[in-house]
């Protein structure tokens, strides 16, 4: 599999579903998964990309009209709490830190939990419409891969800004 590294040639994902656009070491494989809540059916989208260094993924959703929006500040704050805190229980781990960001404009948090003998989750998350958009670096504390996981979260781009306003 292709490395990830400044100089190397990255793969252009190009995600349709998500309407979006990142760069990755290799291919990146969907999966699929249907979440019945409160609110309804909720389809999940998950894009992930592994390399010897580290795991990179994407998860996408739409959230029902009148559900979750962008413009929902105070839900919001109470989406990534939760989104957050159930992520900390699942992973049996310990946040590092965690931050209110702006992509593109949209609301989001970008946290990093430590977990098990040696691994790391990176997230950078963010509502953008009724979108959800959820990246993922997963990788060893062993080693230092900011510059990896920094140009994957920077890498990624909406194929259609106007397609995401609505």
């Amino acid at each position: 599999m292709l490395s990830f590294q400044p100089g190397i040639a990255q793969n252009k994902a190009v995600l349709d579903r998500a309407n979006a656009i990142v760069l990755v070491p290799g291919e990146m494989k969907l999966y699929t998964d249907t979440i019945l809540t409160a609110i309804g059916e909720i389809i999940y989208f998950t894009y992930v990309s592994k390399d010897s260094l580290l795991q990179y993924e994407l998860s996408y959703c739409e959230y029902p009209e009148g559900t979750l929006h962008s413009d929902s500040t105070e839900l919001l704050k109470e989406f990534f709490s939760t989104t957050i805190s159930v992520t900390l229980e699942k992973l049996k781990g310990k946040q590092r830190y965690a931050s209110e960001i702006l992509q593109f404009g949209f609301p989001g948090w970008f946290w990093r939990i430590d977990y098990g003998k040696d691994r790391y989750t990176k997230y950078k998350a963010f509502v953008a419409g009724r979108n959800y958009y959820n990246l993922q670096v997963t990788g060893s504390k062993n080693q230092d891969l900011e510059t990896l996981s920094t140009k994957y979260f920077d890498s990624f781009q909406f194929m259609d800004l106007k397609q995401v306003r609505k």
